[in-house]
């Protein structure tokens, strides 16, 4: 839904429609179909960006090709594939999901509430629609089912010759990170296939900062963090991060400028090869020194790093062998960030803007928040 959210909808529409006269950029916005067997057409075609049609693209991917076309002075053309509540299943190919695990069990609950859902929206016809209309089991709903948008929005595409993929999702499976990371590899390595592209660059958003539901506050810091390690997993690939950008609120933050913005960031620095840093720095390691000191080092550290004002309760968290935690407060010193250990406590490791809703206190030079991050102590 974050991909999917339109121009005419994000924060200041009326002045990006009115001077969007860029016949440059192009969309190619593929229908909502979901399907049982794998397409191999699709009812769409290219459309020159202009006031009168800019309004119902992506925020995400406009602001994304605006930038590159304004910074790389080419066409830029987007095919947007999005689908407001899907899960990752949905897009993965069949022989993929055929692999998995638990894939009959989630096909039968599919099928089953998907089931369930017409039963019960027939009976209210036929009763004459009296009372509200049944509410439907969202996860019987077509952008849930496994492989439908695959079969009908995504495999139509192949071969088309892309550069790269930009990715906005993962709301809908924040529940499970772990499977999630595993079957993200597998999206990426289909796409690879796909676009036969061995390089293929994926660059995707990592959640930002919501707690507007118990979910999110339960799960969200850890699916982050599992979004964290996909780079180190799979080759080419990178993530813009976002935990200063979202609506605590509002899982639809109306802002779409940091993502399409970062996303940008990273496929020009990595991509088309500017002399940028690809975005805000990331903790890559963590080590205990004899004088009683823990030093975490981050890369993408850009022009140095900026540590704001710190809030009563710190973002930086030590948690100890005992299995608690307390608030921990760095000083900066070059690209590393260096703690002071309280008395004989046992730090396991160090956390920072581990939360749903996190105080956002780092940053480079350059304005890019830090990712969150959990590092074991080396």
């Amino acid at each position: 839904s974050n991909m999917a959210f339109p121009v005419e909808k994000m924060k200041g529409a009326q002045d990006s429609i009115r001077e969007a006269n860029h016949p440059r950029i192009r969309f190619l916005k593929v229908p909502q179909v979901a399907k049982d067997t794998p397409q191999k057409t699709v009812k769409a075609g290219w459309q020159v960006v202009s006031p009168e049609t800019v309004g119902k693209f992506s925020a995400v991917a406009w602001l994304f090709a605006l930038r590159l076309e304004k910074e790389l002075g080419c066409p830029v053309g987007i095919l947007q594939s999005a689908w407001g509540g899907s899960k990752i299943q949905a897009w993965l190919p069949p022989e993929t999901m055929n692999r998995q695990p638990d894939f009959k069990k989630r096909v039968e609950t599919f099928e089953q509430a998907g089931q369930l859902n017409r039963q019960e929206r027939q009976q209210w016809e036929e009763g004459g629609k009296k009372g509200a209309p049944p509410k439907v089991r969202s996860n019987g709903q077509p952008q849930k089912g496994v492989s439908l948008l695959h079969n009908g929005m995504m495999n139509p595409l192949q071969p088309y010759p892309v550069k790269g993929v930009i990715w906005y999702q993962g709301e809908a499976d924040a529940y499970d990170g772990a499977r999630y990371r595993g079957l993200f590899a597998a999206l990426v390595a289909s796409w690879r296939e796909q676009f036969r592209d061995p390089e293929l660059p994926v660059y995707f958003a990592q959640l930002p900062n919501f707690e507007g539901s118990a979910g999110a506050k339960r799960d969200w810091p850890a699916f982050r963090y599992h979004q964290s390690l996909i780079p180190s997993e799979v080759p080419h690939t990178d993530y813009a991060v976002l935990i200063d950008a979202g609506d605590p609120a509002d899982i639809h933050p109306t802002d779409k400028r940091p993502p399409g913005h970062r996303l940008a960031q990273l496929a020009l620095a990595e991509t088309y090869g500017r002399d940028l840093v690809p975005g805000g720095p990331l903790a890559i390691a963590a080590t205990r020194s004899g004088d009683g000191e823990i030093t975490v080092r981050f890369k993408n550290v850009g022009g140095g790093l900026d540590l704001k004002l710190l809030p009563q309760v710190s973002p930086f968290q030590f948690q100890l062998a005992d299995g608690s935690s307390e608030p921990a407060v760095p000083r900066v010193e070059g690209d590393s960030l260096v703690f002071g250990i309280p008395g004989e406590k046992k730090v396991k490791s160090v956390t920072y803007a581990d939360s749903a809703n996190p105080a956002v206190v780092l940053f480079n030079k350059e304005g890019f928040p830090a990712g969150p991050f959990r590092m074991d102590l080396k």
